[in-house]
């Protein structure tokens, strides 16, 4: 394998792997080969013209990601470095600039005026059918074979649209759940698994065996068992079992041994309970005699004990024998499901594609070759093993020889999508296999200051993520671009130096103690940073703003609570959760207002909508409002909405709530969270009309959503809350939303309390196929607890190298009580990846530690307040008085006599009237996460 020293230099042909370190400019790199591609095409391939040059056209170029936002930036980031190469191409004398790598090598291929002029050609030519090129993400790919090769694909001339996964998964739920009411299996398969006797977590479990790859092996009988036993083991057991061998016959292995070779021998005998002290020496005590202590060391027997304990276990496991029965029916029910909807869920497209691409015989690798012989694939270490198996196979021939070019972009250190069926073995089978490796070692995101510092965390010891001493996946020093060092942080005009600040506590509680601890301290730490003028970009630069800086936690509750805690400070925060819009406030609000709307009679349901936080009408004005006849004019007002309704539809009709409800939304710290939920479920529900729903039907599919009983009618990202994307508030987010971010100031509060959590089921890695056998045993599960925290490793690593200029990370001694009454710490795999880290690090290099500033307390509560009118400039939203009690926050005004409204025009239903104040735009609604 050639490890090349840059991109100019890498062949591109065969299996080509690019590792990029967070901030390593990947994209670029990427956008650096594309041209490459687009000017010479495939190291050592035939003209494809029959002419000399090799060039290939955007067309011919697969340009793979993840998510369908990721792959719109990326083909713009592609589109732009074509545009300036043929700009610069298209002058005859181009002033070029040397610092630009890429430019340096066109200057480099243009000392021949006549090589710039092909050059020229050759990208206006890519320009003009850029348009045309593949780029997207792998799901879309396939289903672009599958329309482009209808009969080699297996789908015929109508290829399925995509659909809602997880709508489809609740309804198989439901069939299930109806299927088992009526008796139609086996005893053992009637009884829900424990871990999904809740609707929520049996559509989980559905959508987990359902994975590209996974299957569910049926638990092994008696007579498989004894199978499992051949005669060296039975000759070993038999030793064992021979109580002249011991000093006791109450002896543990004895016991086991006798009751599992009594077990082979005899068909009647039931199986043991238990064979643990036959396994791994766990048997051996003074009790033990020779030849028996020498039997229950040899490895052999060890090793056959596994898996007969293994065995064991899955013919007890009632979750095995469950699912087992259930997944075939399931995945038959998915099929028969796709064919009646002419939808297929991504992963089952993933899976049909795959399966026809490696089947043998198929047509499907060479036309799919044939047309796109080259293919970028970019955050390759969140690919899993059918992903893999497809890719692998489109990219050799018959005869197994890698063809065209694969190339594969990713870093193993952020891969972190284990629970979304993430695979890193997948990964790490693709390292193995790359003829040539990139390697990215130069970040151009942080400040010189802060890579140093992330160098010093991770040296040593420390740079190993697991707990494995033998684990492939390290961190790996990097250089500093030094991009970043202009707008150094300065703190009262003196560079920060030690931009990486550790808050250690001095009191070892356990978590659930320190939790509601850290998040008020980190609250308190917040409104310090934010000292008008304390922190500066540059000695002279502008103010450190709320929207600099990014709080990333572990769970949507940490969110939750935290945004309470800043609110309560008057710190304008923005804070990104995965509840759902249906289940928010604003739902609940809406669906009153609605009733209102399509009862405007109803005096109770108007009464109830008018004290909403809408229009925040006090209860006590209510008899007032009936007395003077102000209420028959709020109900013109419903009677007008409920005319609109009828003419222009339900989003018309909350656009206009919004315009009412302008003024009390206006003085709520939330308006903007609640405008945003609000103009969120008028679109969903404007997409139900758009299916023929009338209003009353829609009015009962929001209550039905508010129950929880839509059965999925609603794809669950649809129905996810908005992020809300003013970036002058300080973000809270997830540690896994953050992926692919960066902020100038990360604060890391609860790290320390990211630890193992039980689970009731998981993936062994892939084989070649790409089959996942899914595992429920205790034993099992334990052992693969290790990958897990590796992944907690890797969590770390994505969450420090988000930051620009600084991070606060917070740490308790890591020797704290595991639980209230614990005798002891936790210990790998179950504790943190911080815990595991900062265990290997001793405390009395701590403080030598270059760019680390380490503190021996979490920040105390903030002799400073708040001053909003300091970031006025930062927040246009803020409230200049943060204590406004929301008693006095003013009501909507009472309408006026009733007017017919004029007539709604596409600008007013898009972009709503006088909601500046309360609303972002559409644009920052959509950013992606």
């Amino acid at each position: 394998m050639s490890t090349p020293a840059d991109w100019r230099d890498t062949p591109l042909r065969g299996r080509l792997l690019v590792e990029a370190s967070a901030g390593t400019g990947k994209t670029w790199t990427m956008a650096a080969l594309y041209l490459r591609l687009l000017l010479d095409g495939i190291d050592g391939a035939a003209a494809d013209d029959g002419q000399r040059h090799r060039a290939l056209a955007p067309e011919r170029i697969v340009v793979a990601t993840y998510t369908e936002a990721a792959a719109q930036e990326l083909g713009e980031r592609l589109r732009a470095r074509v545009t300036q190469a043929l700009r610069l191409a298209e002058i005859d004398a181009p002033a070029l600039d040397a610092s630009d790598p890429v430019q340096a090598w066109l200057g480099e291929r243009w000392a021949d005026p006549a090589a710039r002029t092909a050059d020229a050609q050759r990208l206006r030519r890519a320009l003009a059918s850029f348009d045309r090129a593949p780029i997207g993400t792998l799901h879309g790919l396939c289903l672009r074979l599958l329309r482009e090769h209808p009969l080699d694909g297996g789908l015929g001339f109508s290829p399925p649209a995509i659909g809602d996964g997880r709508r489809v998964h609740e309804a198989i739920a439901r069939d299930l759940l109806r299927r088992i009411g009526a008796g139609a299996a086996p005893p053992a398969a009637i009884d829900l698994p424990a871990s999904a006797t809740r609707f929520a977590a049996l559509v989980e479990a559905v959508g987990f065996v359902l994975q590209p790859g996974a299957a569910v092996a049926p638990a092994p009988d008696d007579d498989a068992i004894r199978a499992l036993a051949d005669a060296p083991t039975r000759a070993a057991l038999a030793t064992l079992a021979d109580p002249a061998h011991y000093t006791r016959a109450t002896a543990k292995a004895l016991r086991q041994a006798a009751a599992l070779h009594a077990f082979l021998d005899d068909p009647t005998r039931p199986a043991p309970a238990a064979i643990d002290a036959l396994c791994d020496g766990r048997g051996i005590n003074s009790w033990v005699r020779e030849p028996a202590a020498t039997v229950l060391q040899a490895g052999a027997f060890q090793q056959a004990m596994a898996r007969m304990q293994q065995a064991l276990a899955q013919r007890d496991s009632k979750d095995r024998a469950f699912w087992a029965w259930w997944t075939p029916e399931l995945r038959r029910w998915r099929d028969l499901r796709s064919a009646e909807s002419g939808e297929l869920g991504f992963d089952p497209l993933i899976e049909r594609v795959a399966q026809r691409m490696v089947a043998p015989g198929s047509a499907l690798p060479d036309a799919a070759f044939t047309r796109w012989p080259v293919a970028l694939v970019d955050e390759f270490q969140d690919t899993d093993g059918t992903q893999y198996a497809l890719l692998d196979r489109w990219y050799r021939d018959a005869d197994g020889n890698p063809r065209g070019l694969l190339a594969t972009v990713g870093d193993p250190k952020q891969a972190i999508y284990g629970f979304r069926g993430g695979d890193i073995h997948a990964y790490l089978a693709a390292r193995g296999q790359a003829d040539t490796t990139l390697r990215l070692a130069v970040n151009q995101r942080s400040s010189s200051a802060y890579v140093k510092a992330c160098n010093a965390l991770f040296d040593g010891p420390r740079a190993l993520l697991s707990a494995d001493a033998a684990h492939p996946i390290r961190y790996a020093p990097v250089l500093a671009a030094g991009r970043a060092d202009a707008q150094q942080l300065h703190e009262r005009g003196a560079a920060v130096e030690r931009p990486l600040v550790i808050h250690q506590h001095r009191h070892g509680d356990w978590n659930a103690i320190a939790r509601p601890k850290a998040l008020e301290a980190c609250a308190d730490l917040v409104v310090d940073l934010l000292e008008a003028g304390r922190f500066r970009f540059g000695a002279s630069g502008r103010a450190l703003a709320p929207g600099d800086i990014a709080v990333l936690l572990r769970t949507n509750g940490e969110i939750d609570d935290l945004r309470r805690a800043l609110q309560r400070r008057g710190v304008p925060c923005a804070g990104q959760s995965r509840q759902q819009v249906f289940d928010s406030a604003a739902a609940r609000d809406l669906l009153l207002v609605l009733h209102a709307v399509l009862h405007p009679g109803d005096v109770a349901g108007l009464r109830a909508a008018l004290l909403t936080p809408l229009f925040r009408v006090p209860a006590a004005a209510l008899p007032v409002l009936d007395a003077d006849g102000r209420l028959d004019a709020w109900r013109e007002r419903f009677i007008g909405w409920r005319l609109r309704w009828t003419r222009e539809g339900v989003l018309a009709v909350v656009l206009a709530v919004l315009d009412a409800a302008g003024p009390a939304l206006a003085d709520d710290r939330e308006g903007e969270r609640i405008a945003t939920d609000l103009r969120h479920l008028g679109e969903l529900l404007a997409d139900r009309e758009g299916e023929g729903h009338t209003p009353s039907a829609l009015l009962e599919a929001l209550r039905a959503h508010r129950r929880g009983d839509d059965d999925g009618e609603t794809g669950g990202d649809e129905r996810s809350l908005r992020l809300e994307s003013d970036v002058r508030r300080v973000r809270l987010m997830t540690l896994h939303a953050s992926k692919g971010l960066e902020f100038p100031v990360v604060v890391l509060p609860t790290l320390w309390a990211h630890e193992a959590r039980r689970s009731a089921r998981a993936l062994l890695p892939a084989g070649a196929d790409g089959r996942r056998e899914v595992v429920f045993e205790a034993d099992t599960l334990k052992a693969l607890r290790g990958e897990a925290q590796d992944e907690r490793f890797r969590l770390l690593y994505v969450a420090l190298t988000r930051a620009v200029q600084a991070c606060h990370l917070f740490v308790l001694p890591e020797d704290r009580p595991a639980a209230k009454n614990a005798n002891g710490p936790k210990t790998d795999p179950e504790r943190s990846a911080l815990d595991a880290l900062l265990a290997r690090w001793p405390a009395g290099e701590r403080h030598r530690a270059e760019g680390i500033d380490w503190r021996e307390h979490w920040p105390l509560p903030s002799a400073t307040h708040f001053d909003a009118g300091a970031h006025a400039g930062a927040d246009d939203t803020a409230d200049a008085d943060a204590d406004v009690d929301a008693d006095r926050r003013a009501p909507s005004p009472a309408p006026g006599p009733f007017v017919l409204p004029t007539r709604w025009s596409f600008s007013r239903l898009a972009g709503g009237h006088d909601r500046r104040s309360v609303e972002a735009t559409a644009a920052d609604d959509e950013t992606p996460t």
